[in-house]
């Protein structure tokens, strides 16, 4: 039997129903957002927003916004993401991550995502810790 007239017997052959009964697995019940969790989302936004205001050190700055992005919420606090990275662009903050590769990178992907422009040249502030980091290896 040639694929041609395999294809034309599977075809032309009525659809069975299923032996298995399966149970919906989503219950719309289950579903509803109640006012309890609402008022929990509203607490942890307020959170959120309170810590992009309020934390100081860039390291740990850089690391919530990171987290915020990657978690894909970051649509609930564009306003403050964006005050947060223009504070941090016009403090020339570049000069107190320069420990960290990790950081200085963050920083540079954070701050070209959001539009600022910004020179490669900050890599060369890491640059001689990295290779310590290399040789300490």
């Amino acid at each position: 039997m040639s694929q041609g007239e395999l294809t034309k017997a599977l075809i032309s052959q009525p659809a069975e129903p299923s032996l298995i009964q399966l149970e919906p697995c989503l219950n719309l019940a289950e579903l509803s957002v109640t006012a309890l969790s609402y008022d929990h989302h509203k607490r942890l936004k307020e959170t959120i927003q309170r810590r992009l205001q309020d934390i100081t050190q860039p390291h740990n700055l850089l690391g919530l916004i990171d987290a915020v992005q990657h978690l894909g919420v970051a649509y609930q606090f564009e306003q403050e993401i964006s005050d947060a990275l223009n504070g941090l662009h016009s403090e020339n903050t570049e000069h107190a991550i320069k420990d960290s590769l990790h950081h200085t990178s963050l920083y540079f992907r954070l701050l070209r995502q959001h539009g600022c422009n910004l020179s490669s040249g900050i890599y060369a502030i890491t640059k001689s810790g990295l290779k310590m980091c290399i040789f300490n290896l």
